[in-house]
């Protein structure tokens, strides 16, 4: 019985929603004080994870990135500072406090007008903090960086 009210107990904390923040009844700011989202501006770098390629966000639309379908521009160099071009790029959007990431893969294509430019299209499925990791490659060079946002709704 105690188990069985256990798991009860989890699955109900679990399907309550995501809201991360204040625990007041204003719903305006999902994040609230979250220290750890970045601020939106052009140009916004992601954090290095492995490797030695530099990832900035030059364009966001929504912008700042928002709940639903989201368009970036990236713009990638490799460890000398050049544009990084002819990589393959896989992007994982992820929300951490909730386990669970996006319901359709985005996707992500090198521009063909911009070198070291890379199109991605993604959709945040609801509003809070999320972590979207942008893994390059290019050759035998692999690296992986992250931004974090919060989507308000």
């Amino acid at each position: 019985m105690r188990a069985a009210l256990l798991v009860t107990s989890f699955l109900a904390l679990g399907l309550a929603g995501c809201p991360v923040g204040d625990d007041d009844d204003d719903d305006s700011n999902v994040c609230g004080d979250l220290t750890r989202a970045q601020t939106y501006v052009e140009g916004v770098e992601a954090d290095v994870i492995s490797g030695d390629f530099r990832v900035a966000l030059m364009a966001a639309t929504p912008a700042p990135p928002n709940v639903d379908d989201n368009a970036w521009v990236i713009e990638v160099t490799d460890s000398a500072g050049d544009a990084a071009t002819g990589c393959t790029c896989t992007v994982t959007p992820w929300m951490p406090d909730h386990g669970h990431g996006a319901s359709v893969a985005p996707s992500c294509v090198e521009s063909a007008t911009v070198d070291g430019q890379y199109d991605i299209v993604m959709d945040f499925i609801m509003p809070g903090y999320w972590e979207v990791t942008v893994e390059m490659e290019c050759g035998a060079d692999v690296g992986e960086n992250a931004f974090g946002f919060c989507a308000e709704g």
